[in-house]
């Protein structure tokens, strides 16, 4: 860990670094879990496109927001994980087939939003 003569830590150490894919990931996995609540509740079982795409929309955005790429991962994994457990299965049932091709566009909103950040990065001065 880099301290300077203060005693505080500086930008860029590792320090810093798993401070912040851990704020990313709690912060990301407190978000994914207040949308699965709120899927379930608003929007019927029989719907797993709209309960997809809620989540998707969701991970889309944190993968914008964050700024590490570790935390975007786990924050992806858990949305996948929640909307086959819960979402589509009850009791946290992570088999069958059918479910897991619903993670496809989580995933692939991952990656937009990464693509994102990275060209609107990119485009700043």
């Amino acid at each position: 860990m880099l301290t300077d003569q203060a005693g505080t830590v500086e930008a860029g150490s590792s320090a810093t670094r798993a401070e912040e894919t851990g704020f990313g990931l709690a912060g990301g996995s407190v978000v994914v879990a207040g949308t699965a609540l709120a899927t379930a509740g608003l929007i019927a079982p029989a719907d797993l496109g709209v309960r997809a795409a809620a989540m998707a929309a969701v991970v889309a955005v944190l993968a914008a927001v964050l700024r590490d790429v570790r935390a975007c991962l786990g924050v992806t994994a858990m949305a996948a994980l929640i909307f086959v457990g819960f979402l589509d299965h009850r009791y946290g049932v992570l088999t069958g087939a059918s479910a897991w091709r619903y993670t496809i566009p989580i995933v692939l909103a991952a990656v937009l939003g990464r693509g994102h950040r990275r060209l609107r990065r990119a485009a700043a001065p």
